[in-house]
């Protein structure tokens, strides 16, 4: 990748580059996370994705290990294009805040979670919270979209609507861009790091991040977050974003994340 500054980069930025090219798409990188940091003696081999879309970043994973899958979209006919089987389930619901631990709860058969990844383009920090708060579940892997052009420093999520949709948001709409959505990265860490996770990888267009609970072997995986701004500095579309499509949405009423969420 054509880094866009000429500083020594951080070691994080080396880490990051290493990944992807053992790695180059985002299902590569989850695959490779899950052979480093996973482990099938302890961890449950259990599978949620939110918005999984026609293409479930998870797909390649039961080519590693024997997991059960719930994939949840509410289109119903990007699901039609995922090939089920008994060990993947394919469920058409429109995710809320609400009924994201029962649906998990039922579908799993009250197994644990071993595996959650969100895609939304909207509502990501509220259904993490609500699952992951009062940690009634503990994936290994986290995996969600965060919205880049908020850039490393600012912690801040879209207010939760339950029918949020980031391309009827007027601002969106009149942009032609999707800047009014998500929450940033810094977000994601306040709330995931208390409870024991660290930033391990990002895709190469930086918008998917990947959170691990790691243990002492695999420590080495961590980024370290003093140097994410340099980081964001070398993606080209990161940098772009944060220059020229923030400004657009700066005053618009996100809201704040707390140190202590």
């Amino acid at each position: 990748m054509t880094t866009t500054t000429t500083s020594t980069p951080t070691f994080a930025w080396t880490k990051l580059q290493q990944l992807w090219h053992d790695a180059p798409t985002p299902s590569q990188i989850l695959r490779r996370l899950v052979e480093r940091v996973f482990r099938p003696d302890v961890d449950p081999r259990t599978i949620v994705e939110v918005c999984c879309g026609a293409t479930p970043l998870s797909a390649d994973l039961h080519h590693l290990l024997p997991f059960r899958t719930v994939l949840v979209d509410a289109d119903g006919a990007a699901l039609e294009r995922i090939q089920t089987s008994k060990d993947v389930r394919a469920v058409q619901t429109w995710v809320t805040a609400q009924h994201i631990k029962p649906l998990i709860e039922k579908h799993l058969l009250g197994e644990p979670l071993g595996v959650l990844v969100v895609d939304m383009d909207g509502n990501e920090f509220w259904i993490l919270q609500a699952l992951l708060a009062n940690d009634d579940y503990r994936p290994r892997l986290v995996v969600t979209k965060f919205q880049d052009i908020l850039g490393p420093q600012i912690a801040r999520t879209i207010p939760y609507r339950e029918q949020f949709r980031a391309w009827r948001v007027p601002m969106n709409r009149e942009a032609g861009e999707c800047n009014f959505a998500g929450a940033s990265l810094t977000a994601f860490a306040r709330f995931l790091t208390p409870r024991g996770y660290h930033l391990v990888g990002l895709s190469q267009a930086g918008y998917t991040a990947f959170f691990a609970r790691l243990e002492d072997d695999s420590m080495d995986l961590a980024l370290d977050p003093t140097e994410w701004a340099d980081v964001f500095s070398r993606i080209p579309k990161v940098k772009d974003g944060m220059t020229r499509r923030y400004p657009k949405v700066c005053d618009a009423p996100w809201e704040d994340v707390p140190v202590e969420v």
